[in-house]
């Protein structure tokens, strides 16, 4: 085992720290830490208090809000970036009748105004929403999302060993309709890093006979008609030989964080991860 040392000096003392890193021959790029939320910003240019409630992708609601007359709010909600993404559409509800400032809860039959729009994955994203009054605006491209579909970010592995495929391997489940046209891709995550690009990529139906698969490097696509109705796995599954001992890791099997898009068909709402996934 190889032995580094790391000092991290802060304004008041240092810390040595030391770190225990992987066999010889492996090289790990370093882990980022959880991206930052995305906010939700809100500028009421009315004299009235508003109630501002959001809803998004994996059941994500923001609650109803309210927001005084005249007021910015910068942030009046975050959206957590975890392995179930928040990246899609959302909707944004304004209410303004029977406003109660100690209990903002947003009433379907009672909204004034709404926004759809999309949430597309970037650096560094932000919801600015503007309310004049009467209409409720947004700095994103209105309406759903351009293609149905929905991405969820994960972790492959340990960082143990494994020559062909590993034991660790996560699955994902959606409920399909014969002749539903389903396309999964598999990238690296930039943001959380990761090791290795060579993974498997299984489709199967939970009770049936279909199946199929595609196994190689980063980026991985697997297109497929679905024969029937039913539940269906999607299982991601680190592959290939380990890296070399110049430590590239290119081509060793997929070990960090990833993002996993399934597209068409009911996939894009009823993606669900299973136990075995890792944040």
């Amino acid at each position: 085992m190889r032995k580094t040392s790391v000092k991290l000096i802060d304004s008041k003392r240092a810390i040595l720290c030391v770190i225990l890193v992987c066999a010889a021959g492996m090289a790990i790029r370093p882990m980022a830490a959880q991206a930052d939320p995305i906010p939700f910003n809100i500028d009421n240019q009315s004299a009235a208090g508003i109630c501002l409630d959001c809803n998004g992708p994996w059941a994500r609601i923001s609650g109803g809000h309210y927001i005084p007359g005249n007021a910015f709010i910068d942030p009046f909600y975050r959206a957590d970036r975890n392995f179930l993404s928040p990246f899609g559409t959302w909707t944004c509800l304004v209410q303004t009748i029977d406003v109660d400032p100690n209990a903002c809860t947003v009433d379907a039959v009672l909204v004034s105004s709404r926004v759809k729009f999309c949430v597309e994955k970037s650096p560094d994203p932000s919801v600015n929403l503007v309310y004049d009054g009467s209409t409720i605006d947004v700095n994103l491209p209105k309406g759903k999302c351009s293609s149905l579909s929905t991405t969820a970010t994960a972790t492959l592995g340990d960082n143990a060993p494994a020559p062909q495929e590993s034991s660790d391997k996560d699955s994902f489940l959606f409920e399909g309709t014969a002749g539903d046209e389903v396309t999964v891709e598999l990238r690296g995550d930039g943001e959380a890093g990761h090791q290795g690009t060579r993974v498997a990529l299984r489709l199967r139906q939970e009770n049936g006979d279909f199946r199929q698969r595609v196994r190689g490097p980063l980026p991985l696509t697997l297109s497929a008609t679905l024969p029937a109705d039913g539940t269906y796995r999607v299982v991601v599954v680190p592959s290939g030989q380990e890296a070399d001992d110049l430590g590239s890791g290119d081509r060793g099997p997929l070990r960090g964080g990833y993002l996993l898009s399934v597209e068409g068909g009911g996939a894009a709402s009823d993606l669900i991860p299973s136990p075995d996934v890792e944040p």
